[in-house]
Order: C-alpha cells, then structure tokens, then sequence
C-alpha cells in the first residue's frame, strides 16, 4: 500500500473513531450530527461515498465496512459505490480520497454496469467541474482504462465531451489523452469525440470542447463513417447558442466551412434537418460569418435552399429560407443540373405541413410557381408525380394559391394531371386526381399526342394505381373513349403495359367505367388485337383473361 493510502487509512480509522466515541455518526457537512443510520450497512457506504469533506467521507465508508458492507455489491442499477463516488461527489478532495480507499479495499477501478458504463466514464458527468478533474485523476492514478467503450462505443473521452461542464472539460481532455486516450476513437455511429460537440447543451462547454481537442491534436475535420464533419453536425443538430459558438470556435480553431461529404454536401446544407427555428437563423449567420458559400451546390446540383424546400420541418423552414435569402444572399430561383429550382423539391417533401409552409416562404421570396425544369415540368407536374398523398392535398391548392398554373405544360405538352399516370402510391395517385380537379384541372387535357390522363395510365401505371387513378379521373369527367391522334382510345393502351398485373387491373378499371372493350381504332383493330401483338406473352395472356373472362 503506498503512504498515501495509509495515511488514507489512519485519517480515516482516527475520525471513525472520535465519532464512535461521541456515540454518533461522522457528520455529512462538519455540522450537527446526522441522523441514526439505516440499519443496512450497504446503504450506508452507497450513502458515504456521496458525502462532502474528506474526513466525513472516509469515515463513513469505513463505518459502513465495518458493519459489514462491501466495495463490490452492486446497488439496483448494477453500480458499485466506486460509481457512485465518481459521479455524486461534489468535492473535489472526498472524491479523490473516496476512489483510493475504495480501490484500496478491493474495488475494482474498471468494473462495469451492465451497459458496460466505469466509474472513469461516470467520473466526467460530475456537475462539479473541480470534483469531476479530481475524481478522473484519481481513477486515471488507480490505473482505469481510457479506451473501454459503452454499449455506443463511448469512451471517458467522447462522455466528457458530450457533458455541458466548461470547468471540467480542459483538465479533463488533458488528464484522459495524457492517459493515453485516442482523440480520433469511433462509436457505434462512427462519431470521433469532437462529433460529439454538436449535442453539447451548453456553448461555454462547445467552446472548451474544440479547443481542448485541438490543443490535443484533434483533426477538426475529421469524418463520421457517414462523412460528416462535427461542422456538417452542429449545422444539424445543435441549438442557437451552441451553434453560435461552436461554429466560431471550430472554424477558428481550422474547421473548412467548405468541406463536402461524398455527395457534395456542405455544413449549410445540413441546416435543412435542424429542428429549431433560432438555431437555423443561427447556424446561417454563424457560417456565413465564416465565409460558407450559400449557394453551394452538391454533386446533383442542389443548395442548401433545395435542401431546405425538400427535409426542413414546418416550424423550421420559414426561418431557414428567410435566414438564408435576406441575411445570406441565397438565389431562390438557382437551378440543379435538371433545372429544378427549390420550389420544384417541396414535391419530394414527407410532411403536407411543411410543404406549405416552404411553398408560402418561397414564394414571399420571390420564387416563380410556375419555373420550368430542363422537361418543362413545373412544380405543379412534380407534386402530381413525385408526391405522397397528404402532401399532394396540401401542395397543389398551396401552389395554385401562390400562383401555380394547372394548365401549364411540359415538353410533351402534358399537363400535371398527366403526371398521375408516373405516381408510385395508389393513395397519391387518388389525391393528386382530387386535388387537380379541385384547382380547375381538365380531366380530358390533351399532351403533344393528344393523350388523355387516362391513355397515360393505362399505359404507364402500376396495378395499384391504374385502380385508383381510373376512377378517380372518371370521377373527375375523363371520358373512357377519348381518342389520341392515332384514334386509340385508353382501353387499347393496355396493350403497352409492361406488367401482367397492371394490364389486368387496367382492363378491370376501365370496364367497370363501362368502356367499350370491342371498341375500334380507325383501322379496325379492338384491345384484343392490340394485345395479341404484345411482345410479353405473359402480359397478353392475363390481359386476354380479363377482356374475355370464362
């Protein structure tokens, strides 16, 4: 045992015994006595390890030993009063002094919870930033294993870095990498430490987070597995304050406010999955404070105002396309390498809501409703196509409100509706039918081919959505025996369908429309002679079955 302990150990054995001899239990603050004990010794170490001043503390632990209590039982949560010393000691002197008497009565310094959590890892979440420095020195003293990870892959290194305590995290960084911690080590989401500054709740602590590491050698532009920067995180996830700070003192310290994942992102981009408002107007300013480029494309041509228009929550987009077109500079009409302007990716949005409210902050910025991609296809043909049925309900009349044209047309001449026949979702299909109709669409528009809605998804679309588009057009006002230039009406497109399933519901769609299946094109063919000449055997057959059923 070394002197220290021993000393340890008499100041430990003297004060236990000044207590006995008053008939009273070591008091927790050098104040009154405390209260009688519990009658389990156990709960009285578990207790002791917890209590301010040196003396008070080591008595109780030894008083507890006495009675009977051991330094390896666990409590219900699998800790060992070693963890509990760690983490809920706020005194600097009686965590250290707790953690070398408790190793010193066969503590083992690293045991683990069942989440594979150690004292080293508890001893960095101390609210007091002088006991958590303490009480990592002491277990770093005792010879505690910097590199064992959690359940995450969380080291000591990546915890301390996560914990919003500035006065702990310079002594701390420094005491755990002069232990030999690795300041590029990996989690489970192949998170360095310096990652984690981006979930920091407190900016003093983001601040002393990059700076600790860098004076650590940290790589400021170290990847994630998923080739994000702790940049391209904080624009992501932190909040205003934190991203404030952490943006200055990261770029500062050497972060590139240009660096780009693998498809071309930059941190702006990742602005469009923040879930604050503040902290999107924040992380804005802060990085084109830093010199971002706020019409930054990616590998497909997109800007952070595409990203926006497309990921960014109702509550936060406003502030976002505000923040980056008055405060940034951003070009709300700069198109992608098919010519998609940001109005054109509200299409691929999840959320109805959202849509709305970046098609209303768009437009207030000036965006044209009615811009054209390299197809011609406006946002408008987009919605019909691309988007689900809640945001197609809410997109359309929101585009048309701010402008959008139901008529417009593509290259091919087609219309929006025609766009139904491409939708994947039978849902979708139903809505965007629904919606069109509702904004003043023509159910029976003619493309360049004068094609119908209806030729378009007896041709195109799946068996799903052929039995949903079909009645909901015909619903609409299509006409079932609508002619194209070629006198084709919609039945005898079955024949060009690819799949054998949609070619029957097709057939089963448009005669419960009651269209005529022994109609004729001018030169005298019916769907029958039109399927017969299909190149798929397997398409015709069924489609044969559904004209002619047994």
């Amino acid at each position: 045992m070394s002197v220290a302990k021993a000393e340890l150990l008499i100041e430990a054995t003297w004060h236990v015994s000044e207590a006995e001899e008053q008939g009273m239990e070591p008091s927790p603050r050098g104040g009154s006595p405390a209260q009688a004990r519990t009658t389990d010794p156990q709960e009285e170490l578990f207790k002791a390890v917890k209590l301010r001043g040196r003396y008070h503390c080591l008595a109780g632990i030894y008083t507890a030993l006495a009675a009977g209590a051991s330094v390896a039982t666990t409590n219900g949560n699998g800790w060992i009063a070693l963890h509990l010393a760690a983490m809920y000691n706020p005194d600097a002197e009686a965590v250290a002094a707790a953690v070398a008497v408790l190793v010193a009565e066969g503590a083992e310094v690293d045991h683990a919870t069942s989440s594979r959590v150690t004292a080293l890892m508890l001893a960095v979440q101390n609210e007091s930033g002088a006991a958590a420095a303490a009480g990592v020195r002491a277990l770093l003293a005792e010879g505690a294993d910097v590199h064992i990870k959690d359940h995450g892959g969380w080291t000591a290194l990546h915890k301390m870095c996560h914990e919003p305590n500035a006065e702990a995290v310079a002594p701390v960084v420094r005491a755990l990498v002069e232990a030999g911690a690795d300041v590029h080590s990996l989690d489970e989401a192949g998170r360095q430490p310096l990652h984690r500054v981006a979930f920091q709740r407190s900016a003093e602590a983001a601040e002393a987070v990059v700076w600790a590491l860098k004076d650590a050698a940290a790589d400021l532009n170290a990847k994630t597995s998923c080739g994000l920067t702790a940049l391209h995180l904080v624009a992501e996830h932190s909040d205003a304050a934190v991203a404030a700070a952490a943006v200055r003192a990261l770029v500062k310290a050497g972060a590139h406010v240009h660096c780009t994942t693998e498809s071309g992102e930059t941190p702006l981009h990742r602005l469009a999955f923040q879930r604050s408002a503040w902290a999107a107007g924040a992380v804005v300013w802060a990085l084109k404070d830093a010199g971002a480029d706020v019409n930054a494309k990616t590998s497909c041509g997109l800007t952070a105002l595409h990203f926006v228009a497309e990921h960014s929550e109702a509550a936060v987009a406003p502030a976002a396309v505000l923040a980056l077109l008055w405060f940034a500079g951003a070009n709300v009409r700069l198109a992608n390498e098919t010519g998609q302007a940001p109005l054109h990716r509200v299409a691929l949005h999840s959320s109805g809501e959202a849509a709305v409210a970046i098609i209303q902050a768009l437009k207030r910025a000036g965006a044209d409703p009615n811009a054209r991609d390299c197809m011609g296809a406006s946002p408008l043909h987009l919605v019909a196509r691309h988007s689900s049925a809640g945001v197609a309900a809410a997109a359309v009349p929101a585009l048309v409100a701010a402008g959008g044209d139901v008529h417009s047309q593509d290259e091919h001449g087609r219309q929006p509706l025609h766009r139904v026949a491409e939708q994947r979702c039978a849902e979708a299909a139903e809505a965007v039918v629904r919606a069109l109709k509702s904004a003043g669409a023509d159910p029976n528009a003619r493309d360049n081919w004068h094609a119908t809605p209806l030729h378009l998804v007896a041709q195109h679309s799946s068996a799903a959505v052929a039995a949903a588009a079909v009645p909901a057009l015909v619903e609409a006002g299509a006409d079932v025996h609508s002619q194209d230039e070629c006198g084709t009406q919609p039945l005898h497109c079955v024949a060009e369908q690819d799949s054998a399933e949609a070619a029957v519901a097709v057939v089963r769609a448009l005669k419960r429309a009651c269209a005529d299946v022994n109609a004729k094109s001018p030169h005298g063919y019916t769907t029958l002679h039109f399927v017969a000449e299909h190149y798929d055997a397997t398409v015709a057959a069924a489609a044969v079955r559904a004209l002619v059923p047994a």
